[in-house]
């Protein structure tokens, strides 16, 4: 799936949106559903790793959360 964020209307490129939303029309119709990867790895950097195992509750709270809450 894709996701395009704008942060003033300058930054619309219409070809862009254009193309985008005839991605989608054809996804649509297709019926085809774009789900999330399986297989996804989140990427922590080690000092993060290190103060989770140290900490076993906040691990736990982490190793719980949803992929989407520990990406952030």
């Amino acid at each position: 799936m894709r996701s395009v964020t704008f942060t003033s209307i300058y930054d619309a490129n219409e070809k862009q949106i254009r193309s985008l939303v005839k991605q989608a029309v054809l996804l649509k119709d297709k019926e085809i559903k774009v789900g999330h990867a399986k297989n996804r790895k989140l990427v922590m950097p080690d000092y993060f790793k290190k103060a989770l195992a140290n900490t076993k509750k906040a691990e736990a709270h982490f190793n719980s959360s949803s992929y989407s809450h520990q990406k952030e």
